[in-house]
């Protein structure tokens, strides 16, 4: 009878262990998956983080060029401005400033 319950005890150990390897295995498999998504997942980000740098170098880019632009049509708006000013104070008292060109000289000039 010591024999049955020793019996039965070893085959209840066999069971328990051989059920404990099971889910070890099932979770070394499940971490194996895991592992490999979270490369994945890592070389994703790591692909996205360059493409931001790289936005946020052109974003820099065109900040300065725009800021560029502006400066120069300020510049250029600031010299029209100064050119029809003096233009008016030449033209002050002048008949003929005030009358109009003849279409064919306009033409003329246009080309």
């Amino acid at each position: 009878m010591p024999y049955k319950i020793v019996g039965g005890i070893i085959t209840v150990l066999v069971a328990v262990f051989l059920v404990l390897f099971v889910h070890w295995n099932s979770l070394s498999n499940r971490l194996g998956k895991t592992e490999k998504e979270l490369t994945a997942e890592r070389a994703i980000n790591v692909t996205l983080g360059h493409i931001i740098d790289a936005y946020q170098e052109n974003n820099s880019a065109n900040r300065v060029a725009i800021t560029r632009q502006l400066e120069s049509e300020r510049v250029i708006r600031n010299e029209s401005e100064e050119k029809i000013r003096q233009f008016g104070a030449e033209v002050i008292g002048d008949p003929c400033a005030v009358q109009r060109m003849p279409d064919p000289i306009i033409n003329l000039l246009q080309e």
